[in-house]
């Protein structure tokens, strides 16, 4: 984790007495190839508290997936330790922005049960470009199965469960991408996907006019100062692109 990214996080939509007493979070992170990031990493941990240290390396061909997997067994290690209880788990990247407000409301509607809510593009192309950064040698099909981009998505606790017996028993193979590594493995259960691309695929918020100001659920890409102004902009005004109460203000 950014160290100025995980700041402008824990001070924003992470800060809110509704996450206080609805939300149990972590930032994911593997062992670093330098020691002096690791005892950067280790004196965070000690100070937030809020921080899960894996302990393969982030050089790892196989680094997001392996990521993403290790916080699902542990989130369920936790429960059954009485730790806490979930119905849901939201995956994202420590560079964007996450209405959390918006989304805690709507999933009160929803039954957690077989169910992804995210983007889901058309089936994505297997790259074979050894320099593309998606770049997938062991996967055989051409195309991918259906999958949750990884801006952020919120996956119900059944199929968390469900990974996590499958990691078990060796039946995940670790690919490259953790997102599309999603598709592949949850294809065989064929999960519900609500597929709300405008609102977690958010583009061109600078227009006034744009209704997704109103009711989107991630930004993504953002710098740690539109952290700060994106969760303004929704404290202030219920709407993500601007606000001119705080304008007002200054």
């Amino acid at each position: 984790i950014n160290a100025e990214y995980g700041e402008a996080i824990r001070k924003t939509w992470l800060s809110s007495r509704l996450a206080k007493e609805s939300v149990f979070y972590r930032f994911v992170v593997a062992k670093s190839t330098t020691e002096s990031e690791n005892q950067a990493l280790i004196q965070e941990m000690a100070e937030f508290s809020d921080i899960l240290f894996l302990s393969f390396m982030d050089d790892r061909y196989d680094l997001g997936t392996r990521k993403v997997l290790s916080f699902y067994r542990w989130i369920i290690s936790e429960e059954k330790r009485g730790s806490f209880s979930f119905d849901w788990v939201m995956k994202s990247v420590d560079d964007s922005w996450f209405n959390l407000e918006l989304a805690l409301s709507e999933l009160e509607h929803m039954v957690p049960k077989k169910l992804i809510w995210g983007h889901f593009p058309l089936r994505g192309v297997v790259r074979r470009n050894q320099s593309n950064k998606n770049f997938e040698k062991y996967f055989d099909s051409d195309m991918y199965p259906t999958y949750a981009t990884g801006s952020g998505y919120i996956i119900s606790k059944d199929l968390i469960y469900w990974l996590s017996l499958q990691m078990e028993q060796g039946w995940l193979f670790p690919y490259s991408n953790d997102d599309t590594a999603m598709g592949i493995y949850l294809s065989a259960v064929n999960p519900w996907k609500i597929n709300d691309r405008s609102r977690w695929w958010a583009f061109n918020l600078e227009k006034p006019s744009n209704e997704s100001c109103h009711r989107v659920l991630i930004v993504h890409p953002v710098s740690p100062q539109q952290i700060f102004q994106r969760q303004n902009n929704w404290d202030g005004c219920k709407n993500v692109c601007f606000c001119p109460l705080i304008d007002l203000k200054k």
